[in-house]
């Protein structure tokens, strides 16, 4: 766990606050600081923070969590099929590939893995209960990883606070996440290889500082 994993919760926290956002996944957060990650934790002179939602439509949402130190502009959308399979896996984002085109992929993007990380049950469930995230997709068995609890581990690998991580695809507990380092980010590749037939890396999110 991030040493200043507990100031930024509290922005977390506060983002679980607002009602009527069951089963809505993140897509996109814009996090703007006037510190890095390392210096959070030390700085005393942070305002109340505050919880706006800036716009709501039927299957899309953008809500600003902010003080004086920290402002996450998160925008989310509503998820319509939660199956593993079906789960917003059409999003030509993901760029399917398999082993030979990933390998030819990175060598083009001229892209190094640079770390792995995974998340248990036990650790989503003690992130849902720390923050207040009340989502049942974080409950269930084969629990979707929250996209916080991600970026919560980016920080403990990578102390840059201002960044724009956007999320491609979902993450499953368990499930292997690679992380590729490039010049402007990261970017971030699971093999999924459930159905034999249509085995393949897919990208599940990527970050740009």
């Amino acid at each position: 766990m991030h040493k200043n994993c507990g100031r930024i919760r509290n922005y977390f926290a506060a983002l679980s606050k607002p009602d009527g956002f069951e089963n809505w996944v993140i897509a996109k957060v814009e996090i703007k600081a006037a510190v890095t990650a390392d210096e959070l934790d030390s700085n005393v002179n942070s305002n109340e923070i505050n919880v706006q939602i800036k716009k709501k439509k039927k299957n899309y949402a953008l809500i600003i969590v902010e003080d004086n130190i920290v402002s996450f502009e998160v925008y989310l959308i509503r998820i319509m099929n939660k199956s593993n399979d079906r789960f917003n896996t059409s999003s030509s984002e993901s760029g399917k590939k398999n082993k030979a085109d990933f390998l030819q992929y990175l060598s083009d993007e001229n892209m190094f893995l640079d770390n792995t990380i995974s998340f248990n049950k036990d650790e989503i469930t003690e992130f849902v209960c720390d923050v207040g995230d009340g989502n049942p997709i974080h409950r269930t068995e084969n629990a979707v990883v929250p996209g916080l609890l991600m970026f919560d581990g980016l920080l403990e690998l990578y102390s840059v606070l201002s960044c724009e991580i956007k999320y491609i695809l979902p993450v499953f507990e368990g499930e292997k996440i690679e992380i590729y380092r490039k010049a402007d980010g990261l970017e971030a590749w699971i093999w999924r290889d459930a159905d034999k037939k249509d085995a393949g890396y897919v990208k599940v999110f990527e970050t740009k500082y």
